[in-house]
């Protein structure tokens, strides 16, 4: 895939002033899969390439073929795992396939941003659950099919260590606990008919987690940890073999109530700082909403796209505003052949209102090239 885009910016400031600008950029995005089948229980997938989905910008002095520069548009797995189907259930391991949705944009948003600010869910309609990890995690999932006739129904189980966090010394002859943040997932997909439905469910639990939660400078309560949950539903329609609807709604929150000592400033017993260091915190009560409606519509010999997404996020222990992230995508994508696509697409990102800045927008109209085999 190649992309050819432009990025106009709109601010308009709480003085009512205001901040245009533009840039152009090429974005490149590559890959190369295969699937296996072992026998007729066990098959493997295989998917190697670049940071596709999210695509990386073409800059050929510092990231092409030159030497000395070959760096950053490098190869690497999205997909590697063996699946085991004997028919009542399944099991994939490895680096697995997952589906991106209301619920998952926020769960992704705040394992890439700081979860320690209460702002890791900001503009989880601006960046996609796929953007951010290629639809797919390193772990373990277990399918089990309880409906297989008219109305369809099953229960997808997923679970990954999301956080790895290592024990370390503390003082002499002890070390203190640091439980790792570990995710686990519940997928309900049924469908009738023309109707699909998911609702999912999941639990990062110790998403934050301290041994020692200092009152005082010798007193502390030991091994507290605050869990991350979210929920959502997503939903498709099927009108006609031209047009489809779909929708889908996530929330998710996390909260520090337990791991927060109740004080600016604690000691820092985790990094091996000094004596007497000391680390920042904030408390945090953070919650958000995710929510989209498309479209899928048959034109000729492509299809036309539109999706309209909303998100909000809120830390209420810090500041009550409630930031809004409205997002629009329209695309068509022309089928030139079975092998190869052209797509013409415009993008919309919305931030209102963000600190200093009554409204914050960018417009990407762009022109994508895929060639597939």
């Amino acid at each position: 895939m190649y992309r050819f885009r432009e990025i106009v910016y709109y601010n308009i400031l709480n003085n009512n002033a205001k901040e245009k600008a533009h840039d152009y950029q090429n974005k490149l995005a590559y890959k190369f899969g295969v699937k296996v089948k072992v026998n007729d229980e066990v098959s493997g997938q295989f998917e190697i390439g670049n940071d596709w989905y999210a695509t990386e910008t073409v800059d050929a002095i510092n990231k092409g073929n030159f030497a000395g520069s070959h760096r950053d548009i490098y190869p690497y797995f999205s997909l590697a795992y063996v699946k085991w189907n004997p028919g009542c259930m399944y099991m994939d391991v490895g680096i697995i396939p997952v589906a991106g949705s209301s619920l998952m944009d926020l769960i992704g948003n705040a394992m890439l941003a700081d979860k320690r600010y209460g702002t890791a869910y900001a503009g989880a309609a601006h960046v996609s659950w796929g953007i951010i990890t290629n639809f797919s995690v390193p772990g373990f999932r277990l399918g089990i099919p309880i409906l297989k006739e008219d109305f369809k129904l099953g229960i997808d189980l997923t679970s990954t260590v999301l956080d790895e966090k290592t024990i370390k010394p503390a003082i002499e002859d002890a070390v203190i606990h640091n439980n790792s943040t570990i995710m686990f997932m519940a997928d309900l997909p049924m469908s009738s008919g023309a109707l699909t439905l998911k609702p999912s469910f999941i639990v990062n639990f110790n998403r934050f987690y301290k041994d020692r939660v200092f009152q005082t400078a010798t007193t502390y309560k030991k091994n507290q940890a605050d869990n991350e949950i979210g929920t959502g539903l997503e939903i498709g329609y099927k009108l006609s073999d031209a047009v489809c609807l779909r929708g889908g709604l996530g929330f998710a929150m996390m909260s520090n109530k337990n791991t927060w000592s109740g004080r600016d400033s604690v000691p820092d017993i985790t990094t091996g700082a000094a004596a007497g260091a000391k680390i920042a915190e904030i408390k945090i009560d953070e919650k958000a909403i995710n929510s989209n409606i498309g479209t899928t519509c048959k034109f000729g010999s492509g299809k036309l796209d539109i999706d309209l997404m909303l998100s909000t996020d809120v830390n209420k222990k810090v500041d009550s505003t409630q930031v809004i992230y409205p997002f629009v995508d329209l695309k068509y994508t022309w089928a030139v052949n079975k092998n190869f696509n052209i797509m013409p697409r415009t993008r919309m990102y919305f931030i209102l209102p963000e600190v200093k800045y009554d409204m914050k927008l960018q417009v990407w109209p762009e022109i994508i090239l895929f060639g597939t085999f």
